[in-house]
């Protein structure tokens, strides 16, 4: 804990926690912080519990500290001092993760609001999802039984079936429409409606694009009235995600409008993001030259941000596809073998998957076909225990030409008919099937 934290929260003066630290009762572990002993800390706390009305004064004196905290620091991780943010509440983040829940438990729906987003970014920005989802789902275990819905209820939702998606997509999809149709009751339409409606877009819950495109326009009028240039810039990658369907040069002009707003107040975390979304446009088009760059850009600002292993897998994994459509075989294989490394560093069975994916794809154009075989079932395990369906569809398909390639047709058949099984929209599985249908390939 800080030496703010102590003063605020406890009333303690510097020169008290140095007497205590002289007396070895707490212990002195930087220029501004203090570390208590655990069986110290629950005897204090035993003392404290003897006497309900100072208890509660400091529990709601410490979840308001810390909502200030984390409040304070989502500014700072908007802009040029986004790493030392993050690691400035992960610092704190235990005591931070007390305070959210005595807010919830408290019912003080005005802490939760004024936390929510910050709770939400910190750990989507680092890419911890299982602590975030850990998180939302101990608030959400307390808010649930809220006797009105709230908008901060709806978001808790919201952010809690984003993270879910790591674990289950399917299950994370519904989260997310229940949450939206939370939010959609309360009025009246705030900062936690803008946040849905954008990571609402961002997990792809929207079947109907015009819905989609709806939402996000409506959180970009409230971004724009409100001056909130960080939230316009997230807001418009989105944006482009939708309109480059039907109009490829309208959305990469949103994107590019969003990667010069991120670029203004250095965003790296924003501006990774949006390269990204740029690189995935110019393989798009097949203008595979720039989205290379754009890869490999995307990548090197995401390092930065030490903890986010997950952008910079995916992205690894974008560059080795575009390796192989150039030809660079070599340099593809690095990237991929990099790429599993990193998947089973950061222990996310999605990453991992998506690699051994890519790795198969490239051991299967080499002939190295049991290789090939070993990783996309492998890939293919990982997607179906994550209820993935769509990607474990295009695995099957990956699968089934790589018996194709390695001369067993039968076989081959057989993968694209699970393929077609595991999603019915799957258009690669569907144009496979009709070539062997055709006696074609």
């Amino acid at each position: 804990f800080s030496i703010d934290a102590a003063e605020t929260v406890a009333g303690s003066s510097p020169a008290s926690l140095a007497g205590l630290a002289n007396r070895c009762m707490i212990r002195r572990t930087e220029a501004d912080r203090y570390e208590i002993h655990e069986l110290l800390r629950q005897f204090s706390l035993q003392r404290l519990e003897q006497n309900p009305a100072e208890h509660a004064a400091v529990r709601t004196a410490h979840a308001e500290y810390f909502a200030g905290r984390i409040e304070t620091l989502f500014e700072r991780l908007k802009g040029r001092e986004q790493v030392a943010a993050l690691r400035l509440i992960r610092r704190d983040i235990a005591n931070i993760r007390i305070a959210w829940c005595r807010a919830a438990e408290e019912g003080r729906l005005d802490l939760l609001e004024r936390t929510a987003a910050a709770m939400f970014f910190y750990y989507d920005v680092s890419a911890f999802f299982e602590e975030g989802q850990q998180a939302f789902e101990d608030a959400l275990s307390i808010l649930k039984d809220a006797p009105k819905p709230s908008a901060v209820l709806g978001f808790v939702k919201t952010c809690y079936g984003w993270f879910v998606q790591h674990a289950c997509f399917g299950e994370s999809r519904d989260w997310i429409r229940d949450g939206l149709d939370v939010v959609d009751a309360a009025a009246p339409f705030g900062s936690l409606h803008a946040y849905a409606h954008v990571i609402a877009a961002y997990a792809g819950v929207f079947a109907d694009p015009g819905e989609g495109a709806r939402r996000l326009e409506q959180s970009l009028a409230f971004y724009r009235q409100a001056n909130d240039r960080w939230g316009e810039s997230l807001a418009l990658t989105a944006v482009a995600e939708y309109a480059v369907r039907d109009d490829p040069k309208r959305g990469e002009e949103y994107a590019l409008e969003s990667l010069r707003l991120s670029q203004q107040f250095e965003d790296l975390w924003g501006q990774a993001l949006t390269l990204n979304a740029l690189a995935r446009f110019a393989e798009r088009r097949g203008d595979l030259g720039l989205a290379k760059v754009r890869y490999h850009q995307s990548q090197r600002l995401a390092e930065l941000i030490a903890p986010d292993l997950f952008t910079v897998v995916d992205t690894l994994i974008s560059r080795a596809r575009v390796g192989c459509l150039l030809g660079d075989r070599d340099e593809a294989d690095e990237l991929a073998e990099e790429a599993i490394r990193l998947a089973r560093q950061a222990g996310n069975s999605l990453l991992i998957a998506r690699a051994l994916r890519r790795r198969g794809r490239q051991a299967c154009d080499r002939g190295e076909f049991a290789a090939a075989k070993r990783d996309l079932l492998e890939s293919l395990s990982l997607l179906q225990a994550r209820s993935r369906t769509e990607e474990a569809a295009l695995c099957a398909v990956a699968l089934g030409d790589t018996e194709k390639a390695s001369g067993d047709r039968t076989s081959a058949t057989g993968w694209y008919q699970e393929a077609a099984s595991l999603d019915a929209n799957c258009a690669e599985a569907a144009e496979r099937l009709r070539s062997v249908a055709e006696g074609s390939g």
